[in-house]
């Protein structure tokens, strides 16, 4: 019992991480070197490495 609630469990990890990751083609934006791409609907940016970036309205 614990090992399938254990991988249903890591099963719905890998889906919520699968879902978060934007569509290939939602933006082409290149961010500069130390800094990643934040996919929110309608727009993106980019954002510091280490830094607490949200989705704001």
């Amino acid at each position: 019992m614990r090992k399938k609630l254990a991988l249903v469990v890591l099963a719905l990890a890998a889906f919520a991480a699968a879902s978060t990751l934007p569509p290939a083609s939602a933006d082409t934006t290149t961010c500069p070197p130390r800094s990643h791409l934040i996919y929110c609907p309608p727009h993106s940016f980019c954002c510091p490495d280490f830094a607490f970036c949200i989705c704001g309205s």
